[in-house]
């Protein structure tokens, strides 16, 4: 696995923790914060970038792309796996889930169960791709030839 691999899957990694943490606090605070919302629009962003093969809408706006890498998208693929879902459908749920929590204008206890959801989800992910990246640092002396 190359560097550039590694390097993705711990941006993954800990885009997840964040995503984790956000959305606990915002299950425990009920209060919407811009760190809330960014990480709603970045999540929504990155999720789009998985369907962009099939729509015209290219999100543009992502400084640190996540699901660059094959080794970040495999992660996903896991995560598909162990949920028993397909892919098109997740995603598309992902979306539309990141986009309930964003709207102040659902009930908060509603949109506090949407991002309990999620949080579970991001959770999830975080470990698969932290894992990924627990093999690629094992294999990493081998490929320095060390």
């Amino acid at each position: 696995m190359d560097t550039a691999a590694m390097v993705g899957l711990m941006g993954l990694t800990f885009f997840c923790n964040k995503c984790v943490e956000v959305f606990y606090k915002f299950g425990k605070e009920e209060v919407d914060s811009p760190k809330l919302k960014e990480t709603c629009k970045r999540a929504i962003s990155a999720f789009k970038s998985l369907k962009w093969p099939r729509e015209q809408d290219i999100p543009l706006d992502e400084k640190v792309a996540l699901f660059n890498t094959n080794e970040e998208i495999e992660s996903f693929e896991r995560v598909l796996k162990s949920k028993s879902e397909q892919a098109e459908k997740m995603i598309n749920e992902l979306i539309t889930e990141l986009s309930f929590v964003l709207e102040d204008t659902h009930p908060l206890n509603e949109r506090k169960e949407v991002a309990n959801k999620l949080q579970d989800f991001f959770d999830t992910l975080g470990d698969y791709s932290f894992y990924a990246t627990k093999d690629c640092l094992r294999e990493a002396p081998t490929m320095m030839g060390v």
